[in-house]
């Protein structure tokens, strides 16, 4: 009882740090360091906490310590939900966590930007925010196949798993491309009658008009180690009149490139029992998938006819959290833009043609837009 009177109780010394102390820690070492680069990254590593700690005299080492090893070790490797909770605890950690190199890092791992770039150029003062926004308008990762100036026609989202973007693959005619695919199922063919033979032959071989679009999935489920994509038969909803129906695809689906690197897999064979399912092809944590789709776009010459029709496209994705884990199948709907928004990438010229506008700054406007009607 007297010990406990005479030793006062000391309040907990709340963590301090410098500005731009993260900034001065060497980098983590690889896992196949040397021991004389660990010998020279503890002597730089030790450099850093003297010359933090000279900076600020009579703060308490230990506040230096715990900081520093959860900026190197931890900051690092974290994500996004991790460096967030991180923010909340103190305020020198909210600091730290606001570091333009940690968020560059976060942006071009996700969207694959060009880091040289200031963020000023994606439209935002900092990383910070040009990550928050490009999280908002459910941004398209970069790639050869996904240019800034490509018309995004429909959006999906499953949380905590994935995002989809639906993309067409533009013909210089702006029309809908002819498939010579035999269907299917062919009708029995009566061996007495040669006429509705050639008749069923005719009809079996027809060109089948079909559109190509481009869906692209990222795997941005911070708990998801991997995932497949299935594209069902019948993936495609669109309007026929008053009622609603479902267009069939034409081709196999065929994955084209993951990560913005051309795929290796060739169109035979890229898929299991002609449903779209990629045969092994599994995407990682904040990897993205460009797969080619071929949609029958009946009653349709151009590809504006098909857009303004199309309503959602289905998707099957099967996710798992971790290698041991059974697959989860879940259902996500890409839900098409609707043909107001179609139209501002389309322009529509005398006799019959039709031209892709990249940009809504590049987009043909006619005397009366510009000057107003004349009376």
């Amino acid at each position: 009882m007297g010990l406990a009177a005479e030793t006062p109780l000391m309040a907990p010394q709340p963590m301090h740090t410098t500005c731009g102390f993260l900034s001065k820690l060497p980098p983590p070492l690889h896992p196949r360091a040397t021991p004389k680069e660990i010998h020279n990254h503890r002597v730089r590593a030790t450099r850093a906490k003297q010359g933090a700690l000279e900076s600020e005299p009579g703060r308490p080492a230990a506040s230096h310590d715990g900081l520093y090893l959860v900026s190197e070790w931890f900051l690092p490797w974290a994500d996004v939900s991790g460096v967030g909770a991180l923010a909340q605890a103190s305020k020198p950690w909210l600091n730290e966590t606001q570091v333009q190199a940690l968020w560059r890092d976060f942006v071009v791992d996700r969207w694959r930007v060009v880091p040289k770039h200031a963020p000023r150029v994606y439209g935002a003062p900092t990383w910070q925010l040009v990550y928050r926004n490009f999280l908002f308008q459910l941004k398209i990762p970069r790639s050869p196949f996904s240019r800034s100036t490509n018309a995004v026609f429909g959006r999906g989202r499953l949380p905590g798993v994935c995002t989809a973007w639906v993309l067409v693959k533009h013909r210089s005619d702006c029309r809908t491309r002819s498939s010579n695919q035999a269907q299917q199922e062919q009708p029995a063919v009566p061996s007495d009658t040669v006429t509705s033979a050639l008749n069923i032959i005719s009809r079996t071989n027809r060109p089948r008009p079909s559109i190509e679009l481009r869906l692209i999935v990222q795997n941005t489920g911070p708990n998801c180690a991997s995932l497949r994509v299935e594209v069902p038969h019948e993936a495609m909803q669109i309007m026929n009149g008053n009622t609603e129906t479902k267009a069939a695809l034409v081709e196999r689906t065929q994955l084209v490139s993951v990560n913005g690197e051309k795929s290796g897999r060739g169109s035979s064979g890229s898929c299991e029992g002609g449903r779209g399912l990629p045969s092994g092809e599994k995407l990682g944590p904040l990897d993205f998938g460009v797969y080619s789709i071929h949609v029958e776009a009946k009653n349709c010459a151009f590809e504006t006819d098909f857009l303004a029709r199309a309503r959602a496209l289905e998707l099957r994705i099967h996710s798992r959290e971790t290698p041991s884990q059974p697959e989860r199948t879940q259902t996500v709907m890409v839900e098409i833009v609707d043909e107001a928004t179609v139209w501002e990438h389309y322009e529509e010229l005398p006799g019959g043609f039709m031209v892709l506008v990249d940009s809504p700054r590049t987009r043909f406007t006619t005397t009366e837009e510009r000057f107003g009607r004349v009376a």
